[in-house]
């Protein structure tokens, strides 16, 4: 079984302009089985992460909160320049999307705190590890929320 991350995107902290625009590319792709690739940053973690790990992207900050889309590590986590000017480097990983909700209709949070209470579904940073024991419970939510 492959491990899982949970990457992070919070509006309040990030004018993420495009954000519509890709996450309906990502289902407009999941409906007919192909991928968007992107990148995204890790945070903090500079390893750990490898080809074929799957990612969930949690939308933090202001409700709505909770899984917008999902994907696979294509890489190993990278340093490039900062997403943000002016701060140095940061760490990556390429991604395939192949699943997304819009931003207003995550998997809730509340949702994922009921089905795995020993996950820290409120990280600080983008990076962190899906429990083994939970990856299973919200592969299964996130399928069947994605379907609705």
């Amino acid at each position: 079984m492959a491990n899982a991350f949970l990457l992070t995107y919070n509006p309040t902290l990030w004018d993420w302009v495009d954000r519509d625009e890709f996450l309906a590319s990502v289902v407009r792709a999941s409906r007919n089985g192909d991928v968007v690739p992107g990148t995204w940053s890790t945070g903090q973690r500079t390893r750990g992460i490898e080809p074929g790990d799957e990612v969930y992207l949690l939308r933090q900050g202001p409700e709505p909160r909770g899984i917008i889309a999902s994907g696979t590590a294509l890489t190993e986590v990278m340093q490039d320049d900062h997403w943000h000017e002016r701060r140095g480097l940061a760490n990556y990983i390429e991604v395939a999307w192949t699943k997304a909700v819009p931003a207003d209709a995550p998997l809730p949070l509340a949702d994922l705190d009921d089905a795995a209470p020993g996950q820290h579904w409120r990280p600080q940073g983008s990076g962190s590890s899906l429990r083994p024991e939970y990856v299973t419970v919200v592969e299964s939510l996130w399928s069947a929320h994605v379907c609705v």
